[in-house]
């Protein structure tokens, strides 16, 4: 009983800390790498109604080039398209979308006059470059300011 480890038996030492430094740098790194996945699923989700948008676009174009769809309800499909996947409520060519560059403009107001021509206006027509160069214009325009 003189034993003079006989009293310590029963205590406890004390706890270390529950997070050391070493753990900062790991709870730094989980968060980086959940920021950066979130991330990743927010540009995909948004980037989903832009590729249906253009890939909607991609089949009227290839409508419109067999002749299964009239130039007359072409335009109607394209400017819904545009209004649809740049969010517009109404496509005006004196004002582009925000997200379209400053040189892009003019090309703007010009492919808005003629979708409206062809539109409104009995017996208008485009040849195939001109409906060419709406298509790829709209697409350039998805793909770059489109924000469904």
């Amino acid at each position: 009983m003189n034993d003079p480890t006989s009293g310590l038996i029963d205590i406890i030492g004390p706890v270390g800390p529950v997070l050391d430094a070493t753990s900062y740098s790991a709870w730094w790194l989980v968060l980086g790498v959940a920021t950066l996945v979130l991330l990743g699923v927010w540009m995909r989700w948004r980037g989903r109604c832009v590729r249906a948008c253009r890939k909607r676009l991609q089949q009227l174009r290839q409508a419109c080039a067999a002749g299964r769809v009239s130039q007359h309800e072409a335009a109607y499909r394209l400017a819904f398209e545009l209004r649809q996947g740049l969010q517009l409520q109404q496509l005006n060519a004196d004002q582009p979308p925000p997200a379209l560059p400053i040189a892009e403009h003019p090309d703007w107001a010009d492919s808005v006059t003629r979708l409206d021509t062809l539109r409104y206006q009995a017996g208008a027509s485009l040849d195939d470059s001109q409906w060419t160069r709406l298509f790829n214009q709209a697409d350039i325009w998805l793909q770059r300011a489109g924000r469904c």
